[in-house]
């Protein structure tokens, strides 16, 4: 059965490598994601859990593993990027895109939008894959978000925190469709200043 294509699935990563050694892995600090799945075509409700550091390796690629982290870009009005991933025994991955405003403070309430606009402060974004191969592109289920709510908790220059609910549209294997599912969860993240695009080692 064909597998549901990732669409605009930001996979692409970019991190700061200022004053790290460029001949092994490259830590960063830890951060962590979780949330209620809901019961998706012929899956069962599950939880995601991504808690970890993200690591790069010599070349600049991130290292599969079960990792959370929020990407600053280097343009001014570049939104921060939640990633978050969780890997499987089957070699496959979860994973978690958010978009949140750069300039977003603590006790901020953001509504969730499927876009926005860079100079909008009150607007998120909120994606996840289910069961992905991140070198294919593909996975078991994509869900995402029009509507909800983001809380930012926390905030400062080096982490970001909060919890988020909303409802959520997922197309699984098959093209069947699971709307407006209840999802619930919380984010302490690390926040990385980015620099150069660097792809998945995997």
């Amino acid at each position: 059965m064909t597998r549901t294509i990732l669409a605009a699935c930001a996979v692409v990563l970019a991190l700061a490598a200022c004053g790290e050694d460029s001949t092994g892995p490259r830590p960063i600090a830890a951060g962590s994601v979780t949330f209620n799945v809901p019961a998706i075509g012929s899956r069962a409700a599950e939880t995601f859990l991504a808690s970890g550091a993200v690591q790069l390796d010599a070349a600049g690629r991130w290292q599969p593993g079960t990792w959370a982290f929020a990407a600053a870009g280097p343009e001014p009005d570049a939104p921060l990027d939640v990633y978050a991933t969780a890997s499987l025994s089957s070699g496959l991955y979860d994973h978690l895109r958010m978009e949140l405003p750069r300039e977003v403070r603590a006790g901020a309430v953001l509504e969730v939008r499927s876009y926005c606009d860079p100079a909008d402060l009150a607007c998120s974004r909120f994606e996840f894959f289910l069961a992905a191969n991140l070198r294919s592109l593909a996975s078991d289920a994509y869900c995402s978000a029009s509507s909800g709510t983001v809380r930012v908790t926390a905030r400062d220059r080096q982490r970001i925190a909060g919890t988020f609910d909303l409802p959520v549209d997922c197309l699984s294997l098959g093209d069947r469709w699971t709307r407006n599912a209840p999802v619930r969860g919380t984010f302490d993240l690390p926040v990385v200043e980015i620099s150069a695009p660097v792809r998945p080692g995997v």
